[in-house]
C-alpha cells in the first residue's frame, strides 16, 4: 500500500511537470501507466478485501486512496487551466484504454495459468500411464524369465514300475533325463498319468534298481 503510494505521488510530480511544460500526454506515458495502475491496484484490493470480510475499513488504506483522487482533481485542474483543449479527455481516454488493457492481460494471464496447470496435469497422467506401461513391460519380461528358468528346472518323467505297496497304496517310479527319478505314493482308484513334469536334478548321482525301490517301499510299510 505504501510502495503504490509512493510510486503515484512519484508519477504524480512528472505528469504535473510535463503539462505545466505544455508538452503532450505521450511525453510522460509511462507515469500515467504508473499513476492509473497504483490507482487501480488500491481499488481492487480494497474491493477484495471487502469481499473477504477482511480489513474492509482500513484507515490507511482509504486515505491512501484519498490523496491518490485528490491529486487526480489537481491534474484535472492543471489539464483544463493550463492545457491544450481537450487534454482532459485525452487523460480519460487513457485511463479508460490502460484500464481495459490491464483486465484483458490480467484474463490471458489466468488462461495462460489455467493452460499451465492442465498441460502439467496431461503430463503427469501422461508419465503415469507411460511408466504405469514400463512397469507391465518389465514385469512382464521378469515373468518370462521365470517361466523359461521354470522350464529349464524341469523335465519329462515318464512311468517305468508300479507295485502294489498294501491293499490301499500303490508306488509308482517315474524317470526323466538325467538321472531324474520320483516315486509317487497313489489310492487305490486315484488317477496315475503315465507322464508328467518332475523337478530335474542334473547333478543326481544314478538312482537305485527300481525293483529295490519298491521293495523298500514295501518293507517300510509293514
Amino acid at each position: 500500500m505504501l510502495a503504490e503510494l509512493a510510486a503515484a505521488n512519484a508519477a504524480f510530480q512528472i505528469i504535473k511537470t510535463t503539462i505545466s511544460n505544455g508538452r503532450e500526454l505521450a511525453s510522460c506515458g509511462k507515469a500515467l501507466g504508473t499513476f492509473i495502475s497504483c490507482k487501480e491496484d488500491l481499488m481492487r484490493e480494497g474491493n477484495k478485501k471487502r469481499a473477504r470480510g477482511v480489513g474492509g475499513n482500513d484507515l490507511e488504506e482509504f486515505m491512501a486512496l484519498e490523496q491518490i483522487r485528490e491529486k487526480e482533481k489537481q491534474l484535472k485542474e492543471l489539464m483544463i487551466l493550463s492545457g491544450r483543449p481537450g487534454l482532459w479527455r485525452d487523460y480519460e481516454r487513457f485511463c479508460e484504454e490502460a484500464k481495459d488493457g490491464r483486465a484483458k492481460a490480467r484474463q490471458a494471464a489466468v488462461k495462460r495459468r489455467k493452460k499451465n496447470i492442465e498441460t502439467a496435469g496431461n503430463v503427469g497422467v501422461g508419465l503415469v500411464i507411460v511408466f504405469g506401461i514400463v512397469g507391465i513391460l518389465l514385469f512382464a519380461f521378469w515373468m518370462r524369465g521365470a517361466f523359461a528358468q521354470a522350464a529349464n528346472d524341469l523335465t519329462v518323467c515318464r512311468m517305468v514300475k508300479c507295485m502294489k505297496i498294501d491293499k490301499k497304496t500303490t508306488a509308482c517310479v517315474y524317470r526323466g533325463a538325467h538321472n531324474t527319478q520320483e516315486t509317487i505314493m497313489y489310492a487305490p482308484y486315484e488317477f496315475r498319468p503315465r507322464e508328467y513334469l518332475c523337478q530335474w536334478n542334473p547333478d543326481q548321482p544314478p538312482p537305485p534298481n527300481i525293483y529295490d525301490v519298491l521293495e523298500g517301499i514295501r518293507d517300510s510299510q509293514k
